[in-house]
């Protein structure tokens, strides 16, 4: 049983386990993000998403304050879009049917 898993499925399932990683990567850093903005995740420490709560509490929007919500978005953006991008480019690269010749 072991011995299959191990010898056998491991080493063809690794890449996929990481490409899921990535994705998950991504997905929990924007999940952590987006609750700490709303005042659900945890309120010690810092975040971008405490950034944006604490941008969307002090009204910085409204009062022209750009500095307090541009940069953490755009930096929110910037990784998970990073982290999708590799995790394409590994999955081209791992599965031989989406290499071009």
């Amino acid at each position: 049983g072991i011995r299959i898993i191990l010898e056998d499925l491991l080493p063809n399932m690794l890449s996929y386990i990481f490409l899921y990683f990535v994705l998950l990567l991504a997905g929990a850093m924007l999940s952590e993000a987006g609750l700490s903005m709303i005042g659900v995740g945890v309120t010690k420490g810092v975040s971008l998403g405490i950034i944006l709560y604490w941008a969307e509490a002090m009204d910085a929007v409204r009062r022209g304050l750009w500095w307090w919500f541009i940069p953490p978005g755009v930096i929110l953006v910037a990784i998970a879009s990073s982290l999708l991008m590799l995790s394409t480019a590994l999955d081209e690269y791992f599965n031989p049917r989406l290499r071009e010749e």
